[in-house]
């Protein structure tokens, strides 16, 4: 496990109270799911060889539906997940979206869909560690991001914020990511080597910066912090140039619906206003119409 080289906490075991060597939650994480369905479902197959179609069919479909909702969100930009979000909770919230502009790296409107991966770094001063363990801990940031699932998205938060001086992310770890096949990242750091980065991978940073400083992973698999955004390894993430935000995972299932309903109750206003005999009447039959979609 990544050692801390400074003050920073460790952020294994932040979780509020204490699970032993095992976390029994497990189950709850999307981030997991993949995994959990197909190791479950090849045990059960070898211990009850008589339900083993039924296992794998089951098994099927819940890999399927995972599949789905990535599929489904990916068509949506981040402003409608967030009305979507307000559908599924029944108001408005100022929580679960990211609170302040952020810069690309490319300039592509497709969001960065998937489940969390998370990292601290800090760059302002040298880390009171060796070169060595500075890159073991590298390493073992590399494996945690590609261990166990099929969407992941990583998220790192600079502890040296808001005076981030040092970028992780330039030419050589964007290369590296999109090989590893990481959907995108997230982060409040800076961003550098414009001009000179991968197409096909996404990063949605905080600002941007020349030099990489003193930059070193400092914590992995924690809660972090993104301009405002908490979130937690496994956390379903939605991200574009307007931003990021979470979804729980308790409305998850809900989404589709939600996404839906957002998009067909701005059909009538939209279409009105666009007409060229728009008025204040046609206005208020516009917004009664969409008023009455449920």
């Amino acid at each position: 496990k990544a050692k801390k080289d400074d003050h920073d906490d460790h952020g294994h075991d932040d979780h509020g109270h204490g699970h032993g060597e095992f976390d029994p939650h497990i189950w709850l994480d999307p981030m997991n799911a993949k995994t959990i369905v197909k190791k479950v479902t090849n045990q059960l197959s070898k211990l009850d060889k008589e339900n083993s179609s039924i296992y794998k069919s089951n098994s099927k479909k819940a890999l399927k539906e995972i599949d789905q909702l990535i599929k489904t969100t990916s068509k949506y930009d981040t402003p409608t997940m967030c009305n979507a979000m307000d559908v599924i909770l029944g108001t408005r919230s100022a929580t679960g979206f990211t609170k302040s502009s952020m810069v690309t790296a490319q300039n592509s409107t497709q969001p960065i869909v998937g489940f969390a991966k998370t990292a601290k770094i800090r760059a302002s001063s040298p880390p009171l560690i060796s070169q060595k363990e500075i890159n073991n801990i590298r390493m073992e940031y590399y494996e945690y991001i590609v261990k166990n699932e099929e969407n992941p998205v990583v998220v790192i938060e600079d502890t040296d914020f808001p005076n981030c001086i040092g970028a992780f992310w330039g030419e050589l770890n964007v290369a590296v990511h999109k090989g590893l096949k990481i959907k995108g990242t997230v982060t409040n750091g800076l961003l550098r080597d414009l001009g000179m980065l991968d197409s096909g991978y996404q990063v949605i940073a905080g600002s941007i910066g020349p030099s990489h400083a003193f930059v070193h992973i400092t914590e992995l698999d924690t809660p972090v912090n993104i301009l405002g955004l908490e979130i937690k390894p496994g956390d379903f993430i939605h991200a574009d140039q307007h931003g990021a935000m979470t979804v729980p995972k308790k409305h998850l299932d809900a989404l589709p619906h939600a996404l839906d309903l957002v998009v067909k109750k701005e059909v009538p206003i939209l279409e009105a206003a666009r007409q060229k005999d728009f008025n204040i009447e046609k206005l208020k039959k516009a917004f009664q119409a969409s008023w009455d979609i449920k």
